[in-house]
Parts: structure tokens; C-alpha cells; sequence
């Protein structure tokens, strides 16, 4: 039970005098907005009669009548204490997963849904000559010479599925080229719902030309 009270104890009781003391300036605002705007939704805390505080969505809608002056204002309350431990797990296993991605020693990085970057690892961005605060930025802009087969590529793994490569050609548009060991895959949440996806590359253009070099000799 949300308020662990019988509904006949709370009759009369303003609803504000339900959620924790710290935060009820904050809701009497919302309740403000609410008359100006006709409805809004936020989400507070509310203390049970044993002290726990219990994290609730709040949905106002002020109600006038045809002059335009205030009646009352309907309110619905909704446990999101689920949902709330949902979203710390995520963040809890994102958390990890970024701090791999940032130590690893290989060219790794880790793009969302919109292929903004979450994570890349030193080697990622030395060898591709970005700054460190590459976190927010979008891959697309950080390359925007990218060819369509990648980004193909990329929006299949979004879509759940693992591409990979052990050497594939890069051309730039300088008409300079670079072979590449790749792979990318999607990153998953939580939720069990994609939260992205991986890249792995490693450079090996040298090799290339070392195994060419040795083919002539």
C-alpha cells in the first residue's frame, strides 16, 4: 500500500501533507504550474507513517470552471519504486561497462542509441586523434567520411546484430587508406533492451604491409 493509512485517515488531509518536508515547497510549485498550465506531472517522495520514503509520480490536472476560476485540482499518486531500481541497475551496469571501455588497452568505444559517444578507451581516442571529452559527441560528426556501408552496419547492430571484419580497407576521402580488424555489437542493458552498440578496432594496416612485403620476396 502506497500510504500504509486507511483511505478514511486521510480524508481532509491536504495532499501535499503526504510527501516528505524537504520536498514540499518543490510540490507546492508544481501544484502552481499546474493552475497555470491546467496539468502537470512530477514526482516527489512520499513518508509513510513508519518513515520510509517512497519514490511516486504525481499527475495534477486544475480544474476551472467556465469563468475560469479554480474549483479544485484532481491528483493521482503512483509507487515508481520499480521503476526507480530499474533505472539504478541500469546505471549500475552501464557504470561498469564504461569504466571497461575507458581502461581498455585496445581501440574501444561505446556509442548509445544515437551513436552519441558514452565511453572510448585512450587507445580509441589517440589513434583517432579526438579529445578527451568526447563523451555527448556524435560519431557521425566526429567522422563524417564515413561510407554508407558503415552505417549500414552500424544501425543492424543496433538492431541486435554482431558484424565483423579481420581486415578491412578504410578509404578516406584524402585517398589515403587504412585496414582495419573490426567488430561491433550491441550493448545491453538492464532491461535486457539494447542499449547500444561496441566498437572494437585495432590498426593493422602495418601487418598488411609487412605479409605484402614478405609475398614478393
Amino acid at each position: 500500500d502506497l500510504y500504509d493509512r486507511p483511505a478514511r485517515e486521510l480524508l481532509g488531509s491536504p495532499m501535499i501533507s503526504l510527501l516528505d518536508e524537504s520536498l514540499r515547497d518543490e510540490a507546492e510549485r508544481s501544484f502552481e504550474d499546474s493552475d497555470k498550465l491546467g496539468q502537470v506531472q512530477f514526482e516527489s517522495l512520499i513518508r509513510r507513517s513508519d518513515g520510509t520514503l517512497i519514490p511516486a509520480q504525481m499527475d495534477v490536472v486544475s480544474v476551472r470552471n467556465e469563468n475560469g476560476e479554480l474549483l479544485y485540482r484532481v491528483a493521482t499518486m503512483q509507487d515508481i519504486s520499480a521503476r526507480r531500481n530499474a533505472e539504478e541497475a541500469v546505471r549500475e551496469s552501464e557504470g561498469k561497462l564504461r569504466l571497461f571501455v575507458e581502461y581498455a588497452p585496445a581501440a574501444v568505444a561505446m556509442l548509445d542509441q544515437d551513436l552519441n559517444y558514452v565511453a572510448a578507451s585512450q587507445r580509441w581516442l589517440l589513434d583517432y586523434g579526438l579529445e578527451a571529452d568526447i563523451v555527448g559527441r556524435n560519431h557521425l560528426i566526429e567522422f563524417p567520411d564515413i561510407p554508407d556501408r558503415w552505417k549500414s552496419i552500424l544501425n543492424e547492430c543496433l538492431a541486435g546484430e554482431i558484424h565483423s571484419a579481420d581486415e578491412d580497407e578504410f578509404r578516406r576521402d584524402d585517398g589515403s587508406s587504412q585496414w582495419l580488424k573490426w567488430e561491433v555489437r550491441p550493448w545491453i542493458d538492464s532491461l535486457g533492451d539494447v542499449g547500444g552498440i561496441m566498437i572494437f578496432r585495432e590498426d593493422v594496416s602495418e601487418r598488411r604491409r609487412r605479409n605484402a612485403n614478405l609475398a614478393f620476396l
